[in-house]
This record gives structure tokens, C-alpha cells and sequence, in this order.
């Protein structure tokens, strides 16, 4: 009969041990060495430099993603020193996929992350890294919309911050400003992308890539799966967040594909989302508007109100999702939004006579 302390002792080696987004991609990548391919060190000589040696790259895509990819980099809308640049850079991608026996056009999450894990392990700059990741989800991107591909893989990875671009995160009351004037003033559309990245915690480029289908219902509850290297994890939104996207969904209508679209029916993109949160934070009197992007006002979130991550003890009509995470510092945020949205809805006459009928 085994004793009780090695019954404990088994079931503590047994015990899952909880890893970080980057220690999973490294732990992937030690995991299966057959589907990992080391990278050469920095400096080595890009595996094409013209279009003819790249062509020989793509020989297991299909001719029509051979043919787009061509055409994209020899005369496409990006200037001659870009299409250049991603040529070389976009034939490491493509040679490191061949000797994994991938088709590029079938590239899945886990197999970007499993490429930025091995240009860390090659020690590659951080300038570096940016540039292949930017290179890969442009590329990846043209194709998605060429509908040659069903998704980009490189969307949610998270790239090597530039040192050059520290820009000034918005304080708690900028933030509050900014999204209160979204939710009262602007589109549904942009309500609900601007309160799932903040909410949900997660890469601007990952949540323009959800689907439909990454959207679960309980009862009152929004849940969202969102893909990691590890596996997907569910995020429980506030109310008020649940309440906002609701109200998109609305006018997006149930039919299926991406979970944000534009008025035209296209996919969500980034850049342009960008803009129009520049645009909201000048109408709404925020200083230094120009460099604000999603992503920045994601991470004036987690300053500006820090929290734990935390799992429900039960959701019974999403067995799947047995124990979403929430945050709690999002929590008190949306908190806060709705109380500020409540008081910028009150008339101001409406004001006026609350405070006269205060005194005494």
C-alpha cells in the first residue's frame, strides 16, 4: 500500500507549474525539437535577394500565393526600399517554414510564436525581430485580404518594444476622459474594440483578429477565448464592457467571420482604428494626441489601475470554460467609466438643481 506522503509527493510532481506567454513559447520549442529549426546567428546572409530566389522559397505554397506574393513585392503599393527589405526579410520566414516541412498559407499561432522563439534563441536584436514581425504581418495581412489565407498568425505577436518610441502613458483621468467621450459620442464598433483590448488585456492586432466564434454567451456574461501559445484562455468582460459589445453586435449582425468590421464589411484594421482614436482623443481635448494607439492606452489601463488576474469559481452553462479569468483592476475601471458616463449624461439644468437642492 503507498504511503500517504508519496501519494502527496506524486501528485505535487504532477502539479501543473504555471508559465508566462514567453516561457510557453519556450517550452513548446523544447518540447517538440522535430518542429522547431535553429535560426543562424545575426548577421548571416538573408536565404533570398531577388524575387527569382524567393520563388524557389515558396514552392510549397500554392501558385496563387506564389503569384500574389510576387506581384506584392515587385510592384505593390509599398515603396521600391520596403518591398526590398520584406523580400529579405519575409525568406527567413519561408526557410525556416521548408525545413519544418510548412505551407506558409497554413501557418497557425503557434507557429509564429514557435519562429520568435527561435530569433531569440539566435540572439537576434530586438530591431531585428521587430522588423521580420512587421514584415510577416504585412505580408500575412495582403493575403487575408486577397482571401488566400483564413488568418494571420503574426497579428498577435507581441513585438520587441522600440526604444526610440517611449511615449508618455495617459493618465487616469486622460483615460477616463477619452473613454467616456468613445462610449457616449462615437461608433458602437469603436466602443467595443477600445473596451475588449483594455479589458480583455491583450494585443491590439490579436483582438482585431477574433472571430465570432472566440465570442462565448452565458446569460449576462461575455466570455472571450483568446488564442495563446499554450492554448486558449477565456477572459471574463465586466458589465460594462458585456453591455457595449452587445450593442455592436447589434448593428454586426450574427452572420459569421471576424468579430470587428468595418461599415463595408471588411475585417478591422489596426492602423485605421489608430487613427480614429487620435481623432476621438483631440475632440475630447486629450493632450499629445498624435503618437496614441491602442496598444498605448491598453497599457495606461494596467497602470493606471493594477490588479490581479483572477479565476471565477464556476461558469455552469459554458462547460468548456469552467473558469474564466478576470481582472480586478479592470473591474474597478469600468467602475469608474460608468460613472463617469452616468454623470456626463445628466442635463446640465439637471445639475444645477441637484446642487441648489443640496444646500441648506
Amino acid at each position: 500500500m503507498m504511503a500517504a506522503d508519496d501519494v502527496n509527493q506524486q501528485q505535487h510532481l504532477r502539479a501543473p507549474i504555471p508559465l508566462d506567454h514567453h516561457g510557453q513559447e519556450q517550452l513548446h520549442a523544447l518540447a517538440h525539437p522535430y518542429l522547431s529549426a535553429p535560426l543562424p546567428e545575426s548577421g548571416a546572409d538573408a536565404p533570398a535577394q531577388t524575387l527569382d530566389e524567393l520563388s524557389h522559397l515558396l514552392w510549397r505554397t500554392r501558385l496563387p500565393v506564389r503569384e500574389a506574393t510576387v506581384q506584392w513585392l515587385s510592384d505593390g503599393p509599398l515603396s521600391a526600399a520596403t518591398r526590398r527589405r520584406y523580400l529579405r526579410l519575409i525568406s527567413w520566414w519561408l526557410w525556416w517554414s521548408n525545413r519544418r516541412r510548412l505551407r506558409p498559407e497554413e501557418g497557425t499561432v503557434l507557429d509564429a510564436d514557435l519562429f520568435a522563439a527561435a530569433m531569440r534563441a539566435a540572439q537576434w536584436s530586438d530591431n531585428a525581430r521587430r522588423q521580420h514581425l512587421t514584415a510577416l504581418s504585412s505580408w500575412y495581412g495582403y493575403l487575408c485580404r486577397l482571401g488566400l489565407t483564413s488568418h494571420n498568425p503574426f497579428a498577435g505577436v507581441r513585438r520587441p518594444a522600440s526604444p526610440s518610441a517611449r511615449i508618455p502613458l495617459l493618465s487616469p483621468e486622460q483615460l477616463i476622459d477619452l473613454l467616456a467621450h468613445a462610449v457616449l459620442h462615437e461608433s458602437s464598433r469603436l466602443q467595443a474594440i477600445l473596451l475588449v483590448v483594455i479589458t480583455a488585456d491583450c494585443d491590439p492586432a490579436h483582438a482585431a483578429s477574433l472571430s465570432l466564434r472566440d465570442l462565448v454567451r452565458a446569460g449576462r456574461d461575455r466570455i472571450v477565448d483568446l488564442p495563446a501559445a499554450g492554448g486558449p484562455y477565456a477572459v471574463l468582460l465586466p458589465p460594462l464592457a458585456a453591455q457595449v459589445l452587445d450593442a455592436y453586435l447589434i448593428t454586426r449582425g450574427t452572420h459569421p467571420g471576424p468579430l470587428f468590421l468595418t461599415r463595408t464589411g471588411a475585417p478591422l484594421v489596426v492602423n485605421d482604428a489608430n487613427r480614429q482614436i487620435r481623432r476621438v482623443a483631440r475632440t475630447a481635448g486629450i493632450k499629445h494626441a498624435a503618437p496614441l494607439t491602442l496598444e498605448l492606452i491598453r497599457r495606461s489601463a494596467d497602470a493606471a489601475h493594477p490588479g490581479n488576474r483572477r479565476r471565477r469559481r464556476a461558469t455552469p452553462a459554458i462547460p468548456t470554460f469552467p473558469h474564466p479569468v478576470y481582472h480586478s483592476g479592470e473591474i474597478r475601471l469600468c467602475q469608474r467609466l460608468a460613472t463617469e458616463i452616468a454623470r456626463r449624461r445628466i442635463p446640465p439644468t439637471g445639475r444645477l438643481r441637484r446642487s441648489t437642492t443640496a444646500d441648506p
